[in-house]
């Protein structure tokens, strides 16, 4: 078979949701459910407000999942929904005390996590690697600007 960044960044991510899913489940959470609540509060550092348009974009998945997840997270006291009092037809998306608890457990356990991913790679290399992983990053969102528009 010919090496292709697909298919080793396919497999790399497989196996990167598989363990993260083990964990996940034991704490009756998921890791899609993880990534909204830590996305939700790196844009709140940032003091950009999140509603659920945001999720779907960020994530690539639709109103009904988005819906269904952001229920499911509220639901488990991790977010809540808060209606703008600029629009009230928009609810921004806040995390809750617990959620951001939460998120700083599961940030630890992803930082362990992808240290033993890496702990082979001298600081060099790991410094490339990302740098070549934001690069790919940037590629992909530029194609995908290119094809809304």
């Amino acid at each position: 078979m010919d090496k292709t960044v697909s298919y080793y960044l396919h497999y790399l991510s497989r196996y990167i949701h598989k363990r993260l899913e083990e964990y996940d489940k034991e704490n009756g959470i998921s890791t899609i459910d993880c990534m909204i609540v830590d996305f939700i509060c790196h844009r709140k550092d940032k003091n950009l407000e999140t509603i659920q348009k945001d999720i779907e974009d960020e994530f690539y998945i639709g109103k009904a999942v988005t819906s269904d997840l952001l229920s499911s997270l509220e639901k488990k006291g991790y977010i809540e929904r808060v209606v703008d009092p600029k629009d009230q037809r928009k609810k921004i998306l806040l995390v809750t005390k617990k959620g951001h608890e939460f998120n700083d457990f599961n940030l630890e356990k992803v930082k362990k996590f992808d240290n033993q991913l890496t702990d082979k790679l001298k600081k060099k290399d790991r410094e490339a690697l990302f740098k070549l992983l934001d690069e790919l990053i940037l590629k992909v969102k530029e194609e995908e600007h290119d094809e809304k528009y």
